[in-house]
């Protein structure tokens, strides 16, 4: 009987183990698409702000410089909107 109760401790011990392993398995997860999200919306405000400064430096106004600064914009509005977008993955790791 003693061993069959040791047996069933060390069961019991190995499955808490494994889910614990699962739940921070599925936080490092969670936490790699909110980085990799957050990334692409950096990057996306990044190239806006690019566009933009080069419309001001075209200088002249001319048909390219109102599109590229739209094109810009429109960037930059799509990056804040994915940076926002990312922390939905950081409140899944609480889950």
């Amino acid at each position: 009987m003693l061993f069959s109760l040791q047996g069933k401790a060390q069961m019991a011990d190995t499955t808490e183990i494994r889910k614990m392993q699962e739940s921070i398995d599925r936080i490092n997860l969670n936490l790699d698409k909110a980085h990799k999200q957050y990334r692409t919306g950096t990057v996306l405000i990044v190239v806006g702000l690019a566009l933009n400064g080069a419309a001001v430096l075209a200088g002249n106004d001319n048909d390219g410089r109102g599109f590229i600064a739209g094109l810009g914009g429109i960037a930059i509005l799509g990056g804040g909107l994915v940076h926002i977008d990312s922390h939905k993955y950081i409140g899944r790791t609480r889950k």
